[in-house]
């Protein structure tokens, strides 16, 4: 299928540069040729696979170990032969993921042990190259002319930019800044190399940049969606985006109502999406985000993104920790001469408020008592009107 790509290609490689004699300026030219540091889009035929856009890449795979990506979808299969059809050296070996689950293919001409090992958009692939030297292989297909996503499990898994650019991965390619992801290489003798690690707000030692077809191993303690948008990366934002934090990081207790804020500026208006734990939060698109009544499934780590015609900025993480509300058990004494003696305990919560009734309608305060210890006690005299008591935490 590629090779039929590649012919397709040549065509209108060669259409366009005839018709270039005609005009430099011509609408026509600039549509069919379109180049963009080392990749070359090209219109098609509008009956090609449903799609009226091919591309190709030339991509260097240095000698021993690498990790490549495929930033195209080849409609016959997304498979290793079709992204891959040839060209090269015998003894090639590609290696999709690890342990007792790891496929592989070698490479010997004219074709693959393994042709349908999957390589799909945005997936990665080990590549052992055997030669001395690097070798250039041709990568063909069809971009994707959309925003999509790239799904990303928890643990190890080998993952690239399913578009046809290259950049920081945050800043340009979408990359969520979740809290202890590592992003890790390969040498040339298959050691693996740590690139950074991300604090949730940064990364470090630096933010890395993705090439073009290259893929690294994400090691995440959590799955989540890398969603990609097909612009990022290819021009200096116009509308930059500034976020600054309001809210650090609170804690309620259940019941309570909370709100985090932050404030962003640019040159245009903004789009935001609170997420929590690295899930969007539905309905969640302003500037604040509020909930009403805390319960422990809004506990969590929380971070917006805000967005403008052309860039996108994420807040620093914000930590929210819900404390439960624990109903404390009240015990009670009768003693005629000192009244009641009221012992109540519970393992957490605010200070101690006793209070009593005479009827279950109509409650007075009896005794405040700060958060000392996980117990407290009152006496209330024998001429108390009150004949029913209660506590509660605040």
């Amino acid at each position: 299928m590629a090779s039929g790509l590649l012919q397709v290609l040549k065509l209108h490689f060669l259409s366009a540069m005839r018709m270039s004699s005609i005009s430099s300026k011509s609408p026509l030219w600039a549509a069919l040729l379109l180049l963009i540091s080392n990749i070359i889009h090209l219109t098609a035929r509008a009956d090609v696979a449903g799609s009226n856009i091919l591309a190709y890449i030339k991509l260097t795979i240095p000698a021993g170990y690498s990790l490549v990506s495929a930033p195209f979808s080849n409609p016959a299969d997304d498979s290793l032969a079709s992204a891959l059809p040839g060209g090269l050296p015998d003894g090639f070996e590609a290696i999709s993921g690890s342990g007792p689950t790891a496929q592989s293919s070698v490479y010997s001409n004219p074709g693959w042990s393994n042709p349908s090992l999957p390589f799909p958009p945005g997936g990665g692939l080990m590549m052992v190259n055997p030669a001395t030297d690097a070798v250039t292989v041709t990568m063909a297909g069809y971009p994707i002319p959309a925003p999509g996503q790239v799904y990303v499990p928890a643990g190890r898994s080998l993952r690239g930019c399913y578009l046809p650019i290259g950049g920081p991965i945050s800043q340009a390619l979408g990359f969520p800044p979740l809290p202890g992801v590592k992003l890790l290489s390969v040498n040339s003798t298959g050691t693996e190399i740590l690139l950074a690690t991300c604090d949730g707000a940064q990364w470090l030692p630096v933010e890395p940049r993705l090439e073009v077809g290259q893929a690294v191993t994400i090691d995440s303690p959590q799955s989540f969606i890398w969603r990609q948008g097909p612009s990022a990366g290819m021009h200096p934002p116009r509308h930059p985006v500034r976020i600054k934090q309001v809210t650090q990081g609170i804690s309620v207790h259940e019941g309570d109502t909370f709100t985090l804020v932050v404030e962003a500026g640019a040159e245009s208006s903004l789009k935001y999406q609170w997420q929590q734990n690295g899930e969007n939060v539905p309905g969640a698109r302003a500037a604040s985000y509020q909930v009403a009544f805390a319960t422990a499934a809004d506990a969590g780590l929380y971070w917006v993104r805000a967005s403008s015609d052309d860039a996108t900025a994420w807040s620093a993480l914000i930590p929210v920790r819900v404390v439960p509300i624990e109903v404390p058990l009240l015990t009670g004494q009768w003693d005629p001469g000192t009244g009641y003696t009221l012992r109540a305990t519970a393992s957490s919560g605010g200070d101690w408020v006793f209070e009593g009734s005479p009827n279950l309608s109509d409650w007075s305060l009896v005794s405040r008592q700060p958060n000392d210890f996980g117990s407290a006690e009152v006496t209330v005299p024998a001429d108390q009107p009150a004949r029913f008591f209660r506590v509660r935490r605040e």
